[in-house]
């Protein structure tokens, strides 16, 4: 009789792990997605960000009349990038 009950409580405690085990699987890949969600929103933020400061130099003409701000904006997202 104890070894049954010792069986029977071996078999629950290994099913315990088991699903907890396919929880943390489960709340990774869910973790995972949503981190490669931001990650890609952030990227092409910052593409849009280059575009249009590219775009104001082109419309400038050259960097000497871009202010260093907008030079170290540009710079920052270049590298980011």
């Amino acid at each position: 009789m104890t070894l049954k009950v010792k069986k029977m409580t071996n078999d629950y405690w290994e099913q315990r792990v088991l699903e907890n085990e396919a929880k943390a699987q489960k709340y990774a890949a869910q973790s995972l997605k949503r981190q490669r969600k931001l990650y890609k929103s952030t990227y092409k933020r910052i593409a849009k960000d280059i575009e249009s400061l590219a775009l104001e130099l082109l419309e400038k003409g050259t960097y000497g009349k871009l202010s260093r701000s907008e030079l170290w904006q540009y710079k920052k997202y270049i590298d980011l990038q």
